[in-house]
């Protein structure tokens, strides 16, 4: 990216504590004060985030899960309301879904209706996950499938990143570097 001094030195600069989405936090901070964001329409770099396995991939996820929690509590309460929504999501999808389809299952041995919990959650998982698809099929081509399959397994680690936010900030602590490579 490229910043003009005046407006950097204007709002701080980076966020020292933000151990992720800095510059999401940062280009917030920049329009709160009346800054303009521009965005060129051209590939002007490739961004190698030499991620080859599924592990680093996972990691990577519970960071971005983390720096939507961390922007959401800093500004939160603003009318953009920064990362809320993302930071909801992770905890419907990645939290809430899950628990309520294993609630379901264990239940189910003890009242058989119960077994309908689990299948309704993995309905909806299904549905949601052909929605992001659809949503996507045209830039994504072949591949908007593959794309919202992915983007739904990620709110497992995504929601992992929001609760170790929020339990470090409970316990007082400072959030360390999440690495994934």
């Amino acid at each position: 990216m490229l910043v003009r001094t005046a407006p950097f030195r204007a709002v701080g600069g980076f966020a020292e504590q933000m151990i992720a989405g800095e510059e999401a936090e940062f280009c917030f901070r920049l329009r709160e004060k009346g800054f303009a964001i521009e965005s060129v329409d051209r590939e002007m770099t490739l961004h190698d985030a030499a991620i080859t396995r599924f592990g680093q991939w996972w990691r990577r996820s519970v960071r971005t899960g983390h720096a939507y929690a961390e922007c959401a509590h800093l500004h939160g309460g603003s009318p953009e309301r920064l990362h809320v929504g993302a930071v909801r999501r992770a905890v419907l999808w990645g939290g809430v879904c899950p628990l309520l389809f294993v609630l379901g299952l264990v239940a189910g041995f003890f009242a058989p209706w119960t077994f309908l919990l689990p299948a309704a959650v993995l309905t909806l998982v299904v549905l949601m996950t052909v929605r992001i698809a659809l949503r996507h099929r045209a830039a994504l081509k072949g591949f908007a499938l593959d794309y919202a399959y992915f983007v739904m397994l990620a709110k497992l680690p995504q929601f992992l990143g929001v609760m170790k936010f929020r339990l470090l900030r409970r316990l007082g602590r400072r959030s360390r570097l999440i690495e994934y490579k």
